[in-house]
């Protein structure tokens, strides 16, 4: 990844806005036990707590890693309350990065936030909905499932 991914200047900038990255090698041993690392590249997103938020092993080209990235600030703001935050990373993802491997999953939390937000399940139908249409065959289309009986 560092050839065509870490150097791109898309990814470099968004991670110096937003994060602060830590690289760790393979064979540390202390790292790799504690957060079950058995292949590299493995990215983790973690809050300033160590709370994980976000997991890829595998290679990530520039656009997929930025709306992997994405995907976990928008899961940080979900989990602290911040749902309007949340919805504009959600929001860049669906816009930006549409055949994304991310997209599916913000479209689905993007109905999470929303019903967190308004205390509403209708929109956890609506997500599904909307994931049957734009990502049919899709894990995340699979897993709202259980919404369209809302």
């Amino acid at each position: 990844m560092d050839t065509v991914t870490y150097s791109n200047e898309k990814v470099v900038k968004f991670i110096e806005d937003h994060y602060v990255p830590l690289r760790l090698g393979h064979d540390d041993e202390h790292f790799s036990r504690e957060y079950n690392l058995i292949w590299t590249p493995t990215l983790i997103v973690l809050d300033r707590d160590g709370k994980e938020y976000q997991r890829s092993t595998g290679f990530l080209d520039p656009d997929e890693l930025v709306a992997f990235l994405k995907l976990g600030i928008a899961k940080e703001k979900i989990y602290r309350g911040n749902y309007d935050a949340a919805r504009l990373h959600l929001d860049e993802i669906l816009d930006d990065y549409p055949q994304s491997d991310a997209a599916p999953q913000a479209l689905y939390f993007k109905g999470v936030n929303l019903y967190k937000k308004k205390d509403d399940p209708q929109e956890l139908k609506k997500a599904y909905e909307s994931l049957l249409e734009k990502y049919p065959g899709s894990t995340w289309a699979k897993r709202a499932v259980p919404y369209r009986h809302i």
